[in-house]
């Protein structure tokens, strides 16, 4: 992922949901304050690094990612209907 310097605010991630579920929902949350202040987010069609896997409890991860399976939906639905009336962005980001 590439942040520019305007955007790095995207960067924080929620301590209040699990590593694994944290930066899926960052993401839905940044995307939609970058659509509410007109910021455009890219998306490389191509990877542009190699990525070498870790080993994974598949169970284990099905498990620590049960909130976002199950509220993900609460979150977007939230989102879209979200509005703030802060003026500058780091008042929206508060």
């Amino acid at each position: 992922t590439l942040h520019l310097q305007p955007a790095l605010w995207g960067l924080l991630l929620p301590i209040s949901v699990p590593g694994r579920v944290s930066d899926i929902w960052r993401s839905y949350v940044v995307q939609r304050i970058c659509w509410d202040v007109d910021v455009r987010i890219a998306f490389a069609s191509e990877p542009m690094v190699v990525q070498t896997r870790n080993e994974h409890d598949i169970l284990g991860d099905l498990e620590s990612e049960q909130q976002l399976y199950q509220q993900a939906n609460q979150l977007v639905d939230f989102l879209q209907e979200w509005h703030s009336p802060a003026p500058t962005l780091a008042e929206r980001i508060e």
